[in-house]
């Protein structure tokens, strides 16, 4: 049996192999949902950190006893406010993107199970690992980490996608030309639906 940090790092270094394995009896949903929220919880708080890193610099045109005290009572409720809706948005992707992605796959000819696919979909939240990088980097130089980070999100996006159309075409029987629509189809989707929110507005 595969151990989770060896999921883990297969799916950085060995990404097609373990797929396989994931797919083939390796993976499961309570693994997969660990995964989403350690990885999750964890960039979270870290950009909560920095959000309130900045806070606490803004804060200090005001009078000290102020300072103290909205530092105090704004800390908890930046990082608990922002970890709350972070996670809570990356718990409706990994659940609703699954099972988006397999509709997708379906319409494509694909013949697989919805369960695999959003277990799967989990599994991807790996990729968070280089937003985690440039986070570090972030706490060491504002700026450059910052221009780090912002180059780091096309890659993360890119790894997320490949592993899911990776393991979309394994388990659907589809090409990875196929298996990219699907798998790209849930972040369509949400565009479509923020433009769409945008022009009633």
């Amino acid at each position: 049996m595969m151990k989770t940090i060896d999921k883990i790092g297969g799916l950085l270094v060995k990404p097609d192999e373990t797929v396989t394995a994931l797919l083939h009896g390796a993976g499961n949903f309570a693994e997969s949902v660990a995964i989403v929220l350690f990885f999750s919880t964890t960039l979270w708080v870290s950009i909560a950190l920095h959000i309130n890193r900045i806070a606490s610099a803004a804060l200090t045109i005001v009078p000290l006893e102020a300072s103290i005290l909205a530092s105090r009572l704004a800390t908890p409720a930046i990082i608990g406010g922002i970890v709350f809706i972070g996670l809570t948005h990356d718990l409706v992707n990994f659940l609703a993107g699954g099972v988006v992605v397999h509709f997708v796959a379906s319409v494509l000819d694909g013949v697989g199970d919805m369960g695999q696919v959003i277990v799967l979909n989990g599994y991807t939240w790996v990729a968070l690992v280089f937003l985690l990088a440039g986070s570090i980097a972030v706490a060491f130089s504002f700026i450059a980490g910052l221009l780090v980070l912002l180059a780091l999100l096309p890659l993360t996006w890119i790894w997320h996608i490949y592993l899911l159309a990776r393991g979309v075409s394994e388990s659907h029987g589809i090409t990875m030309g196929r298996a990219f629509i699907a798998a790209i189809s849930w972040d369509l989707l949400k565009i479509l639906v923020l433009a769409v929110l945008a022009k009633v507005v």
